[in-house]
């Protein structure tokens, strides 16, 4: 509709209208000022709303999102409000549908919706929350790259009352407001349009009777998975949709990572037949070889589909969308029989388990690969089994009645896994005989957590992860970018102090980047030092730059042209932390020599009258190491931390001591000290796992932040003092603490912290890891390809493989589950009186045992999951569980306090010993492979080996007392070789039939978990570094 001259503010011209809707009306206009189109809309609000209008525009300007058009101005005019963004260009998704033909390509609409889910999670983090609300077809617009946008005037339109397709049910009663869970539906209601070519019916539609068709009856091109997300999130019910935006995009990412194929339901097949335009670059498949749902959940009947341009009810029997002419193999579906209200509710519980177990689907790790030969499934089999099965050297499908074109599988069939689930040792196993040939061959790095820094303004959040910077909005901590330059893990950051630019520093890496923030590039590096950074700190009033190194240099920087201006020599040591004074005219730096000097910063020279050193050791009669130095904020006072466990408070004129800090019982870290802003308060953090709270003036400890189970490696606090970040590289967790409650706010979770336990898939080319912070890894070893999601927390040993392409879990609900990927399944494993601590299979899957906090086992049939019985122990809690390889007996290992061990019989579930002896925590146990032993390693030192059928004892192995303890042990698949390690790297290889040491290795850090793979190629060895090493038997003259 023309709008003839209109202009808007003396500056927008409206060329036309292009939506409008009671309340709101949006125009197409060119900037009389750039020439640039616009898009502009002018709200009516009601009577007194125009500041509460005005106070809303503020903060969506504040917004950037790359899915979100940012709004360029906003202003009132009498009794309208304007909202003005940019035109991006393209047409609105309606247009983009039709334009085409058809639907959109699925790997489009995906990729596109992840984008829209994290704005919506972008979005709900805002304070106070925004919503899309009201969504209407021209609030999105996809560009000429295809990419969605949605225009910022969403947020502020008001919920109409006319019929709409993308607005969730409850939004439909006059007074409701829209909430993070009617967003989840429009997500869902747009998906549904891009990927079908219909808009859904609206919710007054179908609640009239017309059935919500399913996806796949509209177009049989929309994969299993897909479907079953869009069935979930168009639930008329809020309760039984995604309550978040992220479990969506969880579910999407899995369904796009896995690019349409059967998770195993059968061959990945591709047809010969060339469709016609405008699908010709998507592979067609026949409609009977397409799995239409997973199994158990049928698609609803098909209806009318709703075309989005019309608001009316539809002829009663239109043609389907698009019209005859689909290309061959796009024919719909039939109708199926409609999906139940309880079988919806069901399946979306089922989904939301395994949307956690589809994103264990490694089947995208080799391109072309299904996810059976990744996990050593049987190639062909319909349902797991235990019996072997043969690998046919072509499988073929025969062609279907509607097409004739052949069909092949895209990859080779997988090899077949023995029936007891364990293969017979490999030409490269290591043995008796080749095991003093054993080599580190491949160190497998984890990602860690580093330090981690509050910009001066308030808004940034940096982060140290490995070898990259992250960057985080500092309230909501959504990921902003990942920076990557460094060769070694960043061990520093600093923040100019005006948060335009961002230090780093790293281990192995002498050169400090200086990144631009807005850009995320690196603008300088600053080279001189001879050794890697330690320590970096920004001058509060401009752009100089210190950083302490290993070279026992402090070097102070010009970082805005790069220039190194001075070199501070006189330490005797590694330079601990470095902090200008709040005037930047003072430099301290601390070292492991035990001292803390001051520097002039405008000369280089050390500040005479300054003397401070930390007393000494008694065991070893050096000073105990200066570690972090804080200045207070009238820099009348220095925080010094040491390796002692205290913390100087000393008068920064002299050095003279005004008080001893005591409380922490490790050492107090490098980046561990931080005043609060008013300067009454010090926060420090230590080894020991706990931020401490001091009063500065009395001195003493007024709190304690003891959250942390693991050492903490850096904390910042906020510039406002209202909260303080604290970093446990292994724990892999960040905790941001509400410092007004002295309670965490929010968590974040990177990499996995330490590995606490390892397993391989029965095919040997998956590694599972299970980290400190419950985060569970499987990487497939051939080319690095990593997936990961969250288990338990509370477990050390949350995952078993299982035959056929199953796994066993303990899941970040603490329940038990089996995820089938051959059935595209995953079933809950009932029974269990107690929240699971542990689980472990038998290689075979003919077990599934878990312990829990209860004291009891319980069992189940790994082929079924039938749960069989619970074991009632008399340990207070099972902390480790183990199978006999037959499946035939269980192990359960109690608590520090008891450590006992006992072994059942599973066929009758009968205790038949009880093995003592271990004197403090049990650290490992198993049962040797095709032998009688039963081995176990503790804190106290001791290797013990029992006959696990008589009880009796066979052996007791002492570690070397410069070794400590045992920490881990691992039996080689053909039960010939017991590995085991040590706090202090060492691991070693023992007979089991004598006890005699055969062979060790020496590596650079503790180890916390060993196995060897089902082929006994491979020891995989976890380390205190958070990182994993391989071990083969290296032949002569192999390289």
């Amino acid at each position: 509709m023309s709008s003839g001259e209109q202009v808007i503010r003396d500056r927008y011209r409206v060329i036309y209208t292009v939506d409008e809707r009671p309340g709101v009306k949006i125009y197409r206009c060119r900037d009389d000022q750039s020439g640039e189109l616009l898009l502009v809309a002018g709200f009516a609000p009601p009577e007194g709303a125009l500041s509460d209008l005005d106070i809303l525009a503020k903060q969506i300007a504040a917004v950037r999102h790359e899915a979100l058009l940012p709004l360029r101005d906003h202003f009132a005019e009498g009794a309208l409000y304007y909202m003005v963004c940019a035109d991006p260009g393209g047409q609105d998704v309606e247009r983009a549908i039709r334009a085409r033909g058809g639907p959109l390509p699925e790997t489009d609409v995906l990729t596109q919706a992840t984008r829209l889910l994290l704005l919506l999670e972008h979005l709900h983090n805002q304070r106070p929350p925004l919503f899309l609300g009201d969504l209407a077809v021209v609030d999105v617009w996809v560009n000429d790259k295809g990419s969605f946008l949605i225009t910022p005037f969403t947020l502020a339109t008001p919920i109409g009352q006319s019929p709409s397709p993308y607005r969730a049910p409850e939004l439909s009663r006059p007074d409701a407001e829209p909430t993070t869970v009617s967003d989840v539906y429009t997500i869902g209601a747009l998906m549904y349009h891009a990927l079908t070519g219909w808009a859904p019916p609206t919710p007054a539609q179908q609640e009239a009777g017309m059935p919500l068709a399913g996806p796949r009856s509209l177009n049989p091109h929309i994969s299993p998975l897909v479907e079953q997300v869009l069935l979930r999130a168009l639930q008329l019910r809020p309760v039984n949709r995604f309550q978040q935006a992220r479990e969506m995009r969880i579910a999407l990412e899995t369904a796009q990572m896995m690019g349409g194929r059967s998770l195993g339901l059968g061959p990945d097949v591709l047809t010969h037949a060339t469709p016609s335009p405008p699908y010709e670059e998507q592979p067609q498949q026949t409609a009977e070889n397409v799995v239409h749902a997973a199994p158990g959940i049928a698609p609803p009947a098909a209806p009318a589909p709703v075309p989005v341009a019309s608001v009316a009810p539809p002829p009663a029997a239109p043609a389907p969308y698009p019209p005859p002419g689909y290309p061959t193999g796009y024919a719909p579906a039939p109708p199926r029989q409609g999906l139940s209200t309880g079988c919806l509710v069901t399946s979306a519980v089922l989904l939301t388990v395994a949307a956690i177990g589809v994103c264990l689907a490694i089947a995208v790790f080799l391109p072309g690969s299904p996810l059976r030969q990744m996990l050593g499934m049987s190639g062909a089999a319909a349902a797991p089994t235990l019996a072997p099965t043969e690998a046919s050297p072509a499988a073929t499908v025969a062609p279907t009645a509607t097409s004739a074109a052949n069909v092949e599988p895209t990859v080779p069939p997988p090899t077949p896994i023995p029936a007891n689930g364990s293969s017979a040792p490999g030409p490269d196993a290591i043995s008796p005989q080749n095991v003093t040939a054993i080599t580190a061959t491949r160190q497998l790095s984890m990602s860690v957590f580093g330090p981690v820094a509050y910009s001066p303004d308030g808004r940034l959040l940096a982060v140290g992860i490995s070898e990259a910077v992250s960057l985080h909005d500092a309230t909501t901590l959504d990921d902003l970018g990942t920076w990557f330059d460094h060769t070694g893990k960043i061990t520093s950051l600093a923040w100019s102090a005006d948060s335009t630019l961002l230090a780093s520093g790293a281990s192995d890496d002498n050169e400090i980047r200086i990144w631009d923030v807005s850009t995320g590039r690196v603008v300088r590096r600053l080279s001189g030092h001879t050794g890697w950074i330690r320590s970096i700190a920004f001058a509060p009033n401009g752009t100089l730059l210190a950083s302490g190194s290993t070279d026992q240099t402090v070097r102070i920087w010009d970082a805005a042209t790069g220039q190194l201006l001075a070199t501070l020599s006189g330490h005797t040591g590694f330079i601990g932390g470095v902090v200008f004074s709040p005037d930047s005219t003072t430099l301290a730096s601390a070292s492991r020599d035990g001292s803390v000097r001051l520097w002039d910063v405008a000369s280089g020279r050390e500040i005479s009258g300054f003397n401070f050193r930390t007393p000494l050791d008694p065991d070893t009669n050096l000073r105990y190491w200066a570690t972090g130095v804080a200045f207070s904020p009238d820099g009348k006072a220095l925080a010094v931390g040491s390796t002692e466990g205290v913390v100087y408070l000393l008068d920064a004129a002299t050095g003279q001591v005004i008080h001893q800090l005591r409380g922490h019982t490790n050492w107090i870290v490098i980046r561990g000290l931080a005043f609060a802003p008013d300067g009454k308060t010090l926060y420090s953090a230590g080894l020991d796992a706990t931020v401490r709270i001091w009063d500065v003036e009395r001195g003493v400890q007024t709190g304690v932040l003891d959250v942390h189970r693991l050492d903490i490696f850096s904390i910042a606090i906020s510039p406002n003092g209202e909260r303080l970040a604290s970093v446990s590289d292994q724990e892999g967790r960040m905790i941001v603490w509400d410092l007004t409650q002295q309670r965490p706010d929010m968590n974040l979770r990177i990499g996995l912290g330490l590995v606490t336990s390892l397993v391989f898939s029965p095919d040997s080319e998956v590694l599972g890891a299970v980290g400190y912070n419950g985060i569970i890894q499987l990487r497939l070893l051939a080319n690095d390809q990593i997936r990961q999601f969250a288990g338990s927390s509370t477990s050390v040993q949350s995952l078993a493989f299982l035959p056929n392409g199953r796994l066993a879990t303990i899941t970040e609900q603490d329940t038990v589950v089996i995820l089938d990927f051959l059935r595209e399944t995953s079933s809950d494993l009932t029974g269990s009186t107690g929240d699971p601590l542990c689980i472990a299979a038998d290689p075979g899957g003919k077990v599934v045992a878990a312990g829990a906090n209860d004291g009891t086992v319980a069992i189940w049939n790994g082929a079924d999951g039938q749960f069989l019985r619970s074991l009632k122990t008399d340990l207070p809690a099972v902390f480790l569980v183990a199978v006999s390889d037959d499946g035939a007996f269980v192990a359960a290992a109690g608590t520090p306090n008891d450590p006992r061990i006992e072994i059942w019989r599973v066929a009758d579930g009968q205790r038949v010993q009880t093995l003592s002896g271990m004197q403090n925590s049990i650290t490992s146990i198993a049962f040797q492979p095709r032998g009688t032993l039963f081995a176990a390693t503790g804190t106290d030192g001791v290797l013990r080996m029992w006959n696990y059928r008589t009880g009796a004892s066979e052996r007791n192995i002492k570690a070397a007392p410069e070794n400590g303890w045992f920490t881990a042990l691992a039996f080689s698949p053909d039960g010939a070789i017991l590995a085991t390690g040590t706090p202090t790297g060492v691991v070693q290889f023992w007979n089991p039939a004598n006890g005699a040491e055969m062979a060790q290795v020496q590596q650079q850090f503790g180890v916390l978990a060993l196995t060897f793979s089902p082929d006994g190629a491979q020891l995989a060895a976890a380390g205190r570094d958070a990182g994993v090493t391989l071990y083969r038997a290296v032949r002569s003259g192999s390289s």
